[in-house]
């Protein structure tokens, strides 16, 4: 995947941490990778969250990361 894969969207967010989450598990970064993973299911969970209640479809937007 080239750098111009990756936009500067919800998706482009979650694939980047993706991929930084299996860099840091292949370089044996055991915490850092954790805290990757740790902040890609937070984001699946606010994606998932703002599917169920219907909060998209009155508002367009992307993840809100806190």
């Amino acid at each position: 995947m080239g750098d111009d894969e990756v936009l500067a969207t919800s998706n482009g967010f979650i694939q980047c941490l993706r991929m930084l989450a299996e860099e840091a598990s292949i370089l044996r970064l055991d915490q850092t990778s954790a805290a990757l993973q740790r902040a890609l299911d937070t984001c699946h969970l606010e994606v998932a969250a703002g599917r169920s209640d219907g909060f998209t479809e009155r508002m367009q937007g992307g993840l809100a990361i806190h």
